[in-house]
């Protein structure tokens, strides 16, 4: 059983690599011509957590979606037990949104550029205040 669950998590995780390498090639020239191409990013980061939640094969019950206001100012927090929080904010949050991000994923080659371009904000997060330069592009 044990062997099952380890050969499933070395699939699912490079179905999601590979997937993310392939949507982003694919999201590139669509960001390009858009005006906000943070929200292209972000409607193809959506679309592949959808996908990636539906291979995981993993169950979500979601309650109270529908009190979430549609516009205005809101901050999401998770308690961000593991990756798959972030795969379930991006997937099922009816709103876009950018994460708070410690500032060395933005150091990792491609992932960093898409979380930079996508307009998420690094943090280094023994610094509280570290988030504060990156307010003008929220």
């Amino acid at each position: 059983m044990i062997i099952i669950k380890i050969i499933h998590t070395i699939l699912f995780y490079s179905i999601a690599v590979v997937t993310f390498i392939v949507g982003t090639i694919l999201t590139i020239p669509f960001a390009i011509i858009a005006r906000e191409h943070h929200k292209v990013f972000q409607f193809s980061a959506r679309a592949w957590a959808k996908m990636l939640m539906l291979i995981s094969g993993v169950k979500i019950s979601i309650t109270g979606i529908d009190k979430i206001p549609k516009e205005g100012g809101l901050i999401f927090a998770s308690n961000h037990q593991g990756a798959l929080d972030i795969l379930i904010l991006l997937a099922f949050l009816p709103r876009y949104f950018r994460f708070v991000a410690k500032s060395s994923l933005f150091k990792i080659p491609f992932f960093g550029w898409y979380m930079s371009v996508a307009g998420y904000v690094p943090i280094e997060r023994e610094v509280s205040t570290s988030a504060q330069d990156h307010r003008q592009r929220i």
